[in-house]
């Protein structure tokens, strides 16, 4: 077994640039319109498996809008990879939901699902049901930091845009009044060039 690379060792230590799944989350939510979940199913194009991700496998049981979704190409063979959908949602562990609620693979990081196994792990609708059963205690603190960091961002750029708003609205009586004395000097000094005339 060789040695580790130093990129290596960061790609799998350092999650601070990576995507964690409270922002995929987010950022689905934001996108998806404010309906109940569509009643007709969409399948995905051909050659690509659906994987729904769900925070706790009891919302995947009330048949709630999964938090993430996304469809991801299958190999020639048919079957799924699994660090590509672990990357894509920026995942450190992944469990399989089974149809009945059931968790399994529950800390074994597997890198492939075959053809034959997902058949018998997809719902009826033919998508794979996700969790992240675990997080260490080093990638929670990292996306607590992404977090703060993100967070700290959108305050300052709130706040510079609340400045801004502040001195635009602060400027505009001062414009109009500035505005109305040039139209009170501009008669004044018609008068004033006549009677010096």
């Amino acid at each position: 077994m060789g040695t580790k690379t130093v990129l290596t060792i960061m790609k799998e230590e350092c999650w601070l640039f990576v995507r964690c799944p409270q922002e995929l989350a987010e950022a689905t939510a934001k996108a998806r319109p404010p309906i109940p979940r569509r009643k007709v199913f969409f399948p995905p194009p051909a050659g690509h498996m659906r994987v729904l991700f769900y925070t706790h496998p009891r919302y995947s049981a009330c048949n709630r809008y999964p938090c993430i979704e996304g469809d991801f190409l299958l190999t020639g063979s048919g079957d799924l990879n699994m660090i590509q959908v672990r990357e894509a949602f920026g995942l450190e562990s992944c469990s399989i939901i089974q149809p009945s609620g059931k968790i399994i693979a529950e800390g074994v990081q597997f890198e492939r699902i075959f053809y034959h196994g997902l058949l018998d792990l997809c719902d009826s609708n033919g998508c794979l049901r996700i969790t992240e059963p675990y997080v260490s205690e080093s990638v929670q603190i990292q996306r607590k930091i992404r977090w703060a960091m993100l967070s700290l961002t959108r305050s300052i750029i709130l706040f510079v845009c609340a400045i801004g708003g502040l001195i635009y609205d602060l400027t505009i009586p001062v414009v109009v009044m500035g505005d109305n004395i040039l139209k009170e000097i501009g008669p004044l000094s018609e008068h004033m060039a006549k009677s010096i005339a």
